[in-house]
């Protein structure tokens, strides 16, 4: 009687097992879907979206949208071109200096600007072209109220100053981890040989800093020939592409026109992206001989005077800057200058929180859903692309990629033409806001799961398919749990983009559910500066506040897997 019913209990299990097995491997097709055909409906789809109307306006084939406007805005497309370029030469050649500065300074001093740097990574857009006014405006704190000069901020040369200081933190922060991994041994080698410092920064550390170099040249480049918002700030009567693309849109209902500057920005820009992952090859390279050559030992390598004295005189002037700016934000938001009398007071902050929370609110809100969705997609999509090989991987990858270096104004013009009809209609929610920003970050959170997955070795998640586990059961409990760092480094970056975004989603906004950065950018461009200070100081609290609590969270889930790891060692 007991073998009798031990037998029908085996059974039951293995019948259980079977269909717990059968639903897993259901369920696994079903992450499989939600991982991969997302990427073809919000990114594939919208860029031929726009294609298509660019070259079909009214249904039929033509292309009288391109050769107007080569032909009506040539020197729009010149003056854009030589403007984006003179920006992002000097954004370079200043990060460089910066970057040098930091790689060669003392601890301290390295861990203050690299701070300083990261703050003006974080903060909301437009930001320098609103301090820029308020300090060297017509009525400037500087210009006006100091020196009592008529200095006109106004012009191609207040989008090139604006540009360029908007760009000289990313420059400097992506040069600044191009030059820690040149390996000392490189250096050692050449100091050996008799060279130089000077030397050696010349024929050694430039030199082995051109991919990086180059990288940071094509993304600052696409970013300026992409910004709309400081042409329409600070540009005056001065006419750029994007500008044009914009006030197609939003001023005269002109898609088309906008469909096709868009389009004749993207092709560009996907031609410099394929030469940069050629260069991102050579990147890779040099990273992997410096991990080799166990590149952990302190710099041996010291600036010769003049130039340390030359470029900490540059570094100091940029720091000196920035602080100014973020002052000038701050004091203008609680402070009143009127009839010249100067005097505190929170009357707008006061007016804020009668007009604009919901703005702030929906901010908060659309970040959290975008960071929690996009971490968890890019999290699952590069778990497919990277560890299940699947069909056409490297162009799903392509593809997901694309999102983050294409412009936000052709993204969004993309989204308004991809989602304006049935069965996709998505026009005027809340939800199209949303998937544009999920989608346009995913490749973030990718890129560190991809990274993440090349340190995890196989054999035990191939240990536990021998067991019988399936495929999903084993993401979630082993690969999943080991990708928590890739997923919180995507949240953040996730949120921080969503909060401080304007560029994409500005075609997308309603003027019933704007969020704060909308808000920010219509201030400006209205000239209430002082709601704007008000506006941008609050979103550099709030986004201030997330980063600051994750990186604690992250730290310490770091200090703890060490505290384990060693446990284990001396086991």
């Amino acid at each position: 009687m007991n073998l009798f019913r031990k037998n029908i209990s085996e059974r039951a299990q293995k019948k259980n097992f079977g269909h717990s097995f059968f639903y897993m491997e259901i369920l696994d097709r079903l992450f499989y879907i939600v991982a991969v055909i997302p990427i073809i409906i919000f990114i594939f789809w919208p860029i031929i979206a726009l294609f298509l109307r660019s070259i079909s306006p009214d249904g039929k084939f033509t292309l009288e949208l391109y050769n107007s406007l080569f032909k009506e805005n040539f020197t729009v497309i010149r003056d854009s071109i030589w403007v984006c370029l003179l920006s992002t030469a000097l954004s370079v050649i200043i990060g460089t200096v910066i970057a040098v500065y930091i790689t060669y300074a003392s601890k301290w001093v390295k861990r203050m600007l690299m701070l300083l740097l990261m703050l003006t990574m974080i903060s909301p857009p437009f930001l320098s072209s609103l301090s820029y006014i308020l300090l060297f405006g017509k009525r400037g704190i500087i210009t006006a109220d100091l020196l009592h000069l008529n200095f006109n901020p106004y012009g191609w040369h207040g989008i090139v100053i604006m540009q360029t200081f908007s760009e000289i933190s990313l420059a400097a922060l992506i040069l600044t981890g191009g030059l820690s991994s040149i390996p000392s041994s490189v250096i050692e080698a050449a100091k050996d040989l008799g060279s130089k410092s000077g030397e050696i920064l010349y024929r050694v550390i430039l030199p082995m800093l051109k991919s990086s170099l180059t990288a940071v040249f094509f993304l600052i480049f696409v970013k300026n020939i992409a910004d709309f918002g400081t042409p329409i700030i600070v540009g005056g009567n001065f006419k750029m592409l994007a500008t044009e693309a914009y006030k197609g849109v939003i001023s005269y209902g002109e898609i088309e026109k906008a469909a096709a500057i868009s389009f004749l920005i993207f092709l560009p820009i996907v031609f410099i992206f394929l030469i940069y992952r050629h260069q991102l090859t050579a990147t890779n390279v040099m990273g992997n001989f410096s991990e080799k050559s166990g590149h952990t030992e302190e710099k041996t390598y010291k600036l010769p005077f003049y130039l340390k004295v030359i470029f900490g005189l540059i570094t100091l002037c940029f720091a000196v800057y920035m602080l100014l700016q973020y002052i000038s934000i701050f004091v203008s938001a609680v402070s009143s200058n009127s009839g010249g009398h100067f005097h505190w007071t929170m009357e707008f902050f006061q007016s804020f929180s009668l007009t604009k929370i919901p703005s702030m609110v929906r901010s908060i809100v659309y970040s959290l859903i975008a960071g929690i969705t996009a971490s968890f997609l890019g999290v699952l999509f590069a778990y497919y692309i990277d560890r299940r090989n699947i069909r056409f991987s490297k162009s799903f990858d392509f593809i997901a990629t694309l999102p983050y270096i294409l412009p936000g104004p052709f993204f969004g013009i993309a989204y308004l033409l991809a989602f304006q009809n049935h069965p996709l209609l998505l026009t005027g929610t809340g939800a199209i806001v949303v998937l544009n920003c999920i989608f346009r970050q995913i490749p973030v959170t990718t890129r560190a799961a991809s990274a993440n997955l090349s340190q995890i070795s196989s054999l035990t998640e191939d240990a536990a398919r021998d067991l019988g586990t399936p495929r999903i059961a084993v993401f979630f409990r082993i690969i999943l749990p080991q990708l928590k760092p890739a997923f919180l480094v995507g949240f953040i970056n996730t949120f921080t983009t969503t909060m401080t975004t304007v560029g994409a989603i500005i075609f997308l906004i309603t003027p019933s559910a704007k969020v704060a950065t909308v808000e920010l950018f219509n201030e400006i461009r209205d000239g209430d500066y002082r709601m704007a200070s008000v506006i941008a100081s609050l979103l550099i609290l709030v986004i201030l506040s997330v980063n600051i609590l994750f990186s604690i969270f992250i730290l310490r889930k770091k200090k703890e897997g060490k505290h384990v790891s060693s446990a284990e060692k001396s086991v």
